[in-house]
């Protein structure tokens, strides 16, 4: 039988020790004088000159409110409600939306005695969903939309809430009640109308029979913004009458 030779022997390892080196000595920085630092001069508080926009590029005028635009038709209702102010708007719900008025032929115009018959239409055919912040009332299809339909400025219009016994003849009766054409009693209805032709431009209906105070709510918020494009423009001509008789009677709106 073969057997494989045996190792051969080895010598015992020896490790040399590391010469011993002196102590390291560290010189410590020399002293310096102490740093003074004296107060930057006060100057006055930074003005405009013109109006910048005046000098800026009309391109780059022009881009930046393409962007402003684009930005608003991609706004969905829940980045409008964290945008605002406290996260809140100043007014959201369903309600029946309608541009405009009835489309009436010249028969109707001419002749309106005879043609007394009210238009109309069923709540759910014309209702979206109402947020309104700060001037602006944007409309969606519904609350989870991520996309308005429109908006609304509303500092160019006046609120009016419709008299259900007399309403107007460019509105629509919304879901009336059965044999008569009158809207039901928690259907109320708020008109916007142009400011300057008043000419109707929007209708709202507001089912309020679980809020009576939706409609009230909403009447008060457009109120409240066209009364501020009021005040702004009594500021600006103020100013510009003030310039043009050598002083300046500007002062602020409240």
């Amino acid at each position: 039988m073969n057997l494989a030779a045996p190792a051969p022997p080895v010598q015992k390892a020896e490790a040399t020790p590391a010469p011993r080196e002196g102590s390291i000595k560290v010189d410590l920085a020399p002293e310096s004088e102490p740093v003074r630092v004296s107060a930057a001069p006060r100057v006055g508080a930074a003005t405009t000159v013109d109006d910048p926009r005046a000098h800026a590029p009309p391109n780059l005028l022009h881009a930046t409110t393409q962007t402003m635009q684009q930005a608003q038709e991609s706004l969905g209702v829940e980045t409008l409600r964290v945008m605002s102010p406290n996260g809140r708007l100043d007014f959201d719900s369903y309600a029946a939306v309608i541009r405009g008025g009835p489309q009436k032929n010249i028969a109707r115009k001419m002749l309106p005695f005879l043609f007394d018959e009210r238009d109309f239409l069923a709540y759910g055919e014309v209702k979206y969903f109402v947020a309104v912040s700060g001037e602006l009332c944007l409309v969606y299809a519904e609350e989870t939309s991520q996309k308005p339909y429109y908006a609304i400025d509303l500092t160019q219009f006046t609120a009016i809430q419709e008299d259900p016994n007399h309403p107007d003849p460019n509105s629509f009766t919304i879901s009336p009640e059965p044999d008569t054409n009158k809207p039901r009693p928690s259907m109320i209805t708020i008109l916007l109308k142009e400011k300057r032709s008043r000419k109707q431009a929007y209708q709202f209906t507001f089912e309020t029979a679980k809020d009576k105070t939706m409609a009230k709510r909403f009447l008060d918020v457009v109120m409240v913004a066209s009364a501020s494009a009021t005040n702004k423009k009594e500021v600006v001509e103020g100013y510009l009458v003030g310039k043009e008789k050598g002083k300046s009677n500007y002062h602020t709106q409240k």
